[in-house]
């Protein structure tokens, strides 16, 4: 039985802050006393900072502290501040076809799982399809049945599950061959032990599915996390990666609820939900 993940899993893994010596010199070279409010949430004193820079405003403080400064930011699309908050996260259990749409957003940073280095063959991980994750529940539940017919009728329906189950088996299986064939071949003439290996991973890899669970370390700044929560926990989004960013936003908010309390969860039909802001694309 192949290794089926339903679920991705989401951890924020680092964060910037300010550093508050090099501020305070800083500080008190343009004479004056300003000090950050915000100690429970850093790194939402970096985005003030940045403001406060634009309009020499650290001897004119708006009233509500931090908070009510980043509101107005986002209020008035004075997103270029926001650039200065920087979030590392690693996505795990997520497919290819996953990492494909995440890659596009160019503004981020990626470190990505490597097929060349890594032998699929040990620990594989195929991502289960939300549409058939019923049936997959369904395939999970003990069955009773004493009769033929009544386990042809389960069978039936369950049949798309078994039928994405067998090709990510018979795609293994050929991967596990074929791998196999290129290690037992002869290696082209002044290839090292490790370059050998990865000619064979890189060949072998080309038969695995999209569906196949990837791994991806990303760092991108607080702009380009809101647009990514924009576009991909849209209704209009996939659902595998509407379930990444409503993942990445429970960890966002937890970190910065002043930068990411401007969004609201709307329930979808199939059982994800979507993010939406009245302040998009600041």
């Amino acid at each position: 039985m192949i290794n089926i993940v339903t679920e991705p899993r989401v951890y924020l893994v680092a964060q910037m802050y300010d550093n508050p010596d090099e501020l305070a010199v800083y500080l008190h070279s343009i004479g004056t006393d300003w000090q950050p409010e915000n100690f429970e949430h850093p790194t939402e004193v970096l985005p003030e900072i940045a403001g406060r820079v634009c309009y020499n405003s650290f001897n004119n403080p708006r009233p509500g502290g931090n908070k009510a400064y980043l509101d107005h930011i986002k209020a008035v699309g004075h997103g270029s501040v926001t650039e200065a908050a920087v979030y590392s996260f690693i996505f795990a259990d997520i497919s290819r076809s996953t990492s494909h749409e995440l890659v596009r957003h160019r503004t981020k940073s990626y470190s990505q799982r490597s097929q060349r280095f890594i032998d699929e063959s040990g620990d594989i991980k195929f991502v289960l399809p939300h549409a058939i994750l019923e049936e997959y529940q369904l395939f999970l539940q003990p069955v009773f049945a004493a009769d033929e017919k009544s386990l042809r009728v389960y069978r039936e329906r369950c049949k798309k599950f078994y039928l994405w189950r067998d090709s990510c088996e018979i795609s293994l299986s050929f991967y596990k061959q074929l791998l196999g064939e290129l290690e037992r071949s002869i290696i082209p003439e002044g290839m090292g032990k490790t370059d050998a290996k990865k000619w064979a991973r890189q060949a072998a890899r080309e038969v695995l599915p999209n569906c196949t669970a990837t791994t991806v370390y990303v760092t991108a700044n607080a702009r380009s996390w809101r647009n990514f929560l924009e576009l991909r926990a849209s209704r209009h989004a996939d659902v595998a990666i509407r379930k990444v960013a409503n993942a990445a936003f429970d960890k966002l908010l937890a970190a910065s609820p002043n930068l990411f309390d401007d969004y609201a969860r709307v329930p979808l039909s199939d059982g994800t939900f979507e993010l939406t802001t009245p302040y998009r694309k600041i």
